[in-house]
């Protein structure tokens, strides 16, 4: 048992040091972010497919007691 317990303190010991070099290379490469602005050109933009989505919907008014009256949309899907 005392041996798997060292082996257990062993891994976490190297998890420890590699969370914290991924930590560290992360960190420095936060830093390095720059950014570019780039121009889209009219020849860059390539239009393949045009589609319509369309989803039904009711407009239904509602009398309510008292003479007043509601809209309600109710969507069909």
């Amino acid at each position: 048992i005392a041996a798997y317990q060292q082996d257990i303190k062993d891994l976490e010991k190297e998890l420890e040091d590699a969370t914290a070099e991924i930590t560290q290379r992360w960190e420095t490469a936060v830093d390095d972010i720059q950014t570019y602005e780039v121009k889209p050109r009219r020849t860059d933009v390539d239009v393949d497919r045009v589609a319509l989505a369309w989803t039904p919907f009711w407009q239904v008014t509602v009398a309510e007691p008292g003479g007043d009256s509601r809209v309600e949309l109710l969507s069909g899907v």
